[in-house]
């Protein structure tokens, strides 16, 4: 039998249900065309595209409900229950839209049930990404919580790479008409094997470093309420400085094969090769800004690359928007750079802004909000922002605007910081 330390248990328990969560997302935006054709049938295919991605925001929407049910549960009966019913409550999900029938088959029953079971994924979503975090850097020594929590995503590189990949083999192997057909079913199909994997990993021993406060204690009233009355100010800042990765990941990594092959015109083979390509070097590179925000500090690490992401979106977007893969793949490419470790760090950063009873609750709400708010529905606001010939390079204005967010929060987090330690001194 394989002995597995601590250390990589807890490690490979974080992972498990970020790819499990990514793959989904990376796959669905994969396929949002046909799914579109498939549930959302138009005479249009661009409404049929906004359509589909307005059902991938839907699953955003009940983000923040599931932020709320696993952080109560996360704060009040601790870690590990959040991690096992995530990974179950994502991958039943993943694999039921594989099997359901289409439009064609069943009706507006088909969208109804499509629209349901992406409901219970941002169910599930509200509790993935932050329970793993918390639980990794709260596993971790005070000078290597950058790194702990760069782990989830990795595991997230790994998800969209895994996706991607699938994506792009169901494709390269059936063709264009029996992918549209019945292929593009098989990825999801193949969730359920992450999910497996996720929830046996999940439930082999995990050590839980954190005890639940006494609710008899005079002071506690609930993790959420202590959250909402005590930590406002943080609640608002972890929103903001999530503001610019929301909207960014799902712009670079879920929509832009769509807008390769649908705005620009490149070959579909070509967009996924050069997603996935990328998304290796996302992963990588997630463990390198975990690595750079635990010796440089995460807030300058942070304001350093929203920085960079408010003026370079729109030269990287002038990149992507062009027929040679080449430009093509340097405007993701550059753009990974700045993403990768933004995403590494901002969430450990945004843990540790609240106190360990309240922490999943705090955390949880602010980083679901946020992604509810501007993660999904940031394909949809690309796709009808250029079929209202605001121009190709529309995205990137939003972007822009979300860096400028990230930025205002993260100056109004280092000026609240600095004032805490004057009244300490």
């Amino acid at each position: 039998m394989i002995s597995i330390s601590p250390e990589r248990r807890t490690r490979l328990a974080g992972m498990a249900g970020n790819a499990l969560e990514w793959y989904d997302f990376t796959v669905y935006g994969y396929f949002a065309a046909i799914i579109g054709h498939q549930f959302f049938p138009s005479s249009d295919p661009e409404v049929s595209v906004i359509a589909a991605f307005g059902v991938f925001a839907i699953g955003f929407a009940a983000r923040p409900v599931g932020s709320v049910l696993f952080g109560h549960i996360g704060d009040r009966f601790g870690r590990r229950p959040v991690l096992v019913l995530s990974v179950l409550a994502m991958g039943v999900p993943t694999t039921l839209i594989g099997l359901l029938p289409s439009y064609a088959q069943i009706g507006v029953w088909a969208p109804a049930a499509l629209i349901l079971l992406r409901l219970l994924q941002g169910l599930s979503v509200g509790g993935e990404m932050t329970g793993s975090i918390t639980f990794m850097i709260e596993g971790a020594e005070p000078r290597h919580r950058g790194l702990a929590g760069s782990w989830a995503y990795f595991g997230l590189g790994v998800g969209c790479l895994l996706g991607s990949g699938a994506g792009a083999i169901v494709t390269g192997v059936l063709g264009e008409a029996a992918v549209a057909d019945w292929g593009w079913r098989l990825p999801f199909l193949c969730g359920a094997v992450i999910a497996a994997c996720g929830y046996f990993v999940r439930r082999q021993g995990l050590t839980e470093e954190y005890r639940p406060p006494d609710s008899s204690e005079p002071w506690y009233r609930g993790p959420l309420r202590e959250a909402v009355t005590n930590h406002l100010a943080q609640m608002i800042q972890a929103v903001g400085i999530t503001a610019y990765y929301a909207a960014s990941f799902y712009m670079i990594f879920v929509y832009v094969t769509t807008y390769l092959t649908r705005i620009v015109g490149d070959p579909a083979a070509d967009a996924f090769e050069i997603n996935s390509i990328n998304m290796v070097v996302f992963a990588g590179m997630a463990i390198v800004g975990g690595m750079l925000g635990d010796r440089i500090g995460f807030h300058r690490l942070l304001l350093t690359l929203a920085i960079a992401g408010l003026v370079l979106s729109l030269p990287l977007f002038w990149l992507l928007d062009h027929r040679d893969p080449a430009l093509a793949f340097a405007g993701q490419f550059l753009f990974v750079l700045i993403l990768a470790p933004y995403g590494a760090v901002f969430a450990t950063m945004m843990a540790l802004l609240f106190p360990s009873p309240v922490r999943m609750s705090g955390f949880s709400i602010s980083f679901n909000v946020a992604f509810a708010a501007l993660g999904g529905t940031a394909p949809m606001a690309a796709t009808y922002l250029i079929h209202r010939e605001q121009g190709d390079l529309a995205p990137a204005y939003v972007l822009m605007a979300c860096a400028a967010i990230s930025i205002a929060a993260l100056v109004w987090a280092g000026a609240t910081r600095s004032e805490q330690a004057d009244a300490a001194e």
